[in-house]
């Protein structure tokens, strides 16, 4: 990608990294934000042009003049029943055309299945780290939830989920 009239200086010759992008396929996977009838109103105002497939072909067309290196697939609210399926479909999107080029998949440490959605996500050669909605929530589920997965802290540790953000509230347990 890039402009074939850039000069070196020029923005166009800057390498980026777009470190936060979203692809679905609403025809073979479900993300209940864009394909419930009703949106969750304080949340999804006005994001009709959405209701779209989106792919790395649209990515590029849409960041055209500019050098896209890679980019990180920000988890996009897929079915909170399927979690780790959001980042094999990815995978399997990477590995025909090279995009997304990792990923930071779905967890939700108050689901009472967190053990297996880490255990599925740390399989996944894409995932380089978690976003936990459920952090915004009651912590006391959240705790319950962790505590499922993760007996002590070098089970935290090893699963990586100790962000300086989580790790004083960690530590007392």
């Amino acid at each position: 990608m890039g402009r074939k009239d850039a000069v070196p200086g020029d923005s166009a010759m800057l390498r980026i990294i777009d470190a936060h992008q979203h692809f679905w396929d609403l025809d073979a996977n479900h993300h209940p934000w864009l394909r419930d009838p009703e949106p969750i109103p304080f949340r999804y105002d006005a994001c009709s042009a959405l209701h779209r497939n989106y792919f790395p072909a649209d990515d590029g067309a849409d960041a055209a003049g500019h050098l896209v290196w890679g980019t990180v697939h920000m988890e996009a609210e897929f079915d909170p029943a399927h979690p780790v399926a959001e980042t094999e479909w990815l995978e399997r999107l990477a590995e025909r055309g090279g995009l997304p080029s990792t990923c930071v998949a779905q967890a939700q440490l108050d689901d009472p299945e967190v053990g297996a959605v880490l255990a599925g996500q740390a399989a996944r050669f894409l995932m380089r780290g978690l976003r936990v909605d459920s952090l915004a929530g009651s912590f006391d589920a959240v705790v319950d939830g962790f505590l499922q997965a993760a007996t002590d802290r070098s089970e935290a540790e090893r699963r990586a989920l100790l962000h300086d953000n989580n790790a004083a509230r960690i530590n007392r347990l």
